[in-house]
């Protein structure tokens, strides 16, 4: 019969080792799968060696034959923090036939009769960011990122440390490692002050539509709108050249 089952109930605690918890972790995984199928959950107190990132940390499944779910709040010693990284919870699914391509395993569903919705909300007053973001990634790597706020908050992003509360929270699309980069990068913001785009790494734009290169010749293409006049500039790091178009009957 199916079943949900605490790791506590295979000798996990919180004062054993990780390889004793993780013992109990796979202990509990093969009990529910020789009964069919099963949730397991490991409560938070207990530390099992998780490290994302690392997916020999990872619970095993390789000899699991049936469909199981864990709901995990244990500790994660990513950073190798003495508390660990936090409070955090993690699903890990294991479905049969994943390659097949004919269930929905491994889905999460939110269904209701009015407006469905997800909500990421920040609620810190001292920091200097308004970060928060949905991301998607590989292996416990990250690879893309949409949400708010910009990546860094000081010089090095335009936005000083005392910005207020919308010019920390930019809409973003953020990268990781895209053509050749070393860590996350905005690939799109628009400014929450103004509307204004940027792409390319602008995190802060400060033009209507701001583009800048990636590979070859580095250079940037900028829109602007005045009055009566709509600006076009191209630019290089040596060279610049403007168009004007004026709104006006002449």
């Amino acid at each position: 019969m199916p079943q949900m089952v605490s790791v506590i109930f295979y000798g996990a605690a919180p004062m054993r080792s990780q390889y004793h918890n993780r013992a109990a972790l796979q202990a509990a995984i093969a009990d529910v799968d020789s009964r069919g199928r099963g949730v397991v959950v490991v409560p938070p107190e207990i530390d099992y060696g998780y490290k994302r990132g690392i997916p020999s940390t990872y619970p095993d499944f390789s000899s699991a034959r049936h469909d199981i779910l864990i709901h995990d709040y244990s500790i994660n010693t990513r950073y190798d923090s003495y508390n660990g990284d936090g409070m955090q919870y993690r699903i890990i699914t294991k479905t049969h036939n994943e390659t097949a391509g004919k269930n929905d395993g491994n889905t999460q569903w939110l269904n209701g009769n009015w407006h469905p919705a997800f909500m990421l909300m920040h609620e810190g007053e001292s920091t200097n960011n308004r970060r928060a973001t949905y991301f998607t990634g590989i292996k416990g790597e990250v690879a893309w990122g949409v949400g708010q706020g910009i990546n860094t908050a000081g010089v090095s992003s335009g936005v000083s440390k005392g910005a207020s509360d919308d010019e920390l929270a930019h809409f973003k699309i953020i990268g990781n490692k895209v053509a050749g980069g070393r860590g996350l990068e905005t690939m799109l913001a628009i400014n929450k002050t103004n509307g204004y785009w940027g792409f390319g790494g602008m995190a802060n734009p400060d033009k209507e539509f701001y583009f800048k290169t990636k590979r070859g010749c580095k250079g940037e293409v900028k829109f602007e709108s005045h009055t009566d006049n709509l600006e076009i500039s191209l630019s290089t790091p040596n060279k610049m050249r403007k168009w004007t178009i004026r709104d006006d009957t002449a």
